[in-house]
């Protein structure tokens, strides 16, 4: 079994009709780019969408400081041992297909009461 994908440009005229044949699930890996920030940051929660499951590496300056296997789509804490840093790097492992990943950057911010105390 397979599929066919049509391509429009941009005048909705057809401008390509591909056919592809369906792969059996193996097994592969990706790595970003390394995020590099001026001042360090601190990610302590991801979000991975996928058809199964995926695991995610966290680098940090370099070093492997977490590793998750996520099922679903639901927010998940890195390990709370995860420093602040400058580079930050992901790699993902799985058979299936990812679909989206989100990282949350941990901010602090002064909150006043209503008297205008810190």
């Amino acid at each position: 079994a397979g599929g066919t994908n049509l391509r429009f440009d941009f005048n909705e005229q057809l401008a390509a009709l591909t056919t592809y044949d369906t792969v059996a699930a193996t097994s592969w890996a990706w790595t970003s780019k390394e995020f590099r920030y001026e001042q360090p940051v601190l990610y302590d929660y991801i979000r991975v969408v996928g058809d199964g499951n995926v695991t995610v590496k966290v680098y940090v300056d370099g070093v492997l400081r977490d590793t998750k296997v996520v099922t679903s789509a639901a927010f998940v804490a890195l390990a709370g041992t995860v420093p602040h840093g400058r580079k930050w790097q992901v790699r993902f492992e799985l058979t299936s297909t990812l679909r989206r990943f989100e990282a949350y950057e941990r901010v602090v911010a002064l909150v006043r009461d209503v008297k205008g105390n810190a």
